[in-house]
C-alpha cells in the first residue's frame, strides 16, 4: 500500500507542475512571439504585450504540491507504525 501512496504523491507533484505550466507558459510564449514579430518593424514602439501570471493557475499548483507533500508523508508515516501494531 506504501508504493501506491508514494506514485499518488508523484502523480500529484506531476499535476502540479503542468498546472503551473499551463498557468505561466501560454502567456510567456504570447508575448515573446508578439515581441519577435513585431521587432525591427516600424510598429514596434506602439505594440504593448504584458506579462500577467494566472493567480489561479499558481494557487492550484501550490495546494496540489502541499497535498503531494502531504500523501508522502503519510506514506512515510505508515512505513513506520507498519510493524507496531
Amino acid at each position: 500500500m506504501t508504493g501506491q501512496a508514494l506514485k499518488n504523491a508523484r502523480r500529484l507533484l506531476v499535476i502540479a507542475v503542468v498546472i503551473l505550466l499551463i498557468g505561466t507558459l501560454p502567456p510567456a510564449l504570447d508575448v515573446l512571439t508578439t515581441n519577435l514579430l513585431v521587432d525591427g518593424t516600424p510598429v514596434a514602439q506602439a505594440v504593448h504585450t504584458p506579462y500577467a501570471i494566472d493567480n489561479a493557475a499558481v494557487f492550484g499548483a501550490v495546494l496540489s504540491a502541499a497535498a503531494a507533500a502531504a500523501f508522502r508523508q503519510g506514506a512515510r508515516l505508515r512505513a513506520d507504525t507498519e510493524g507496531l501494531v
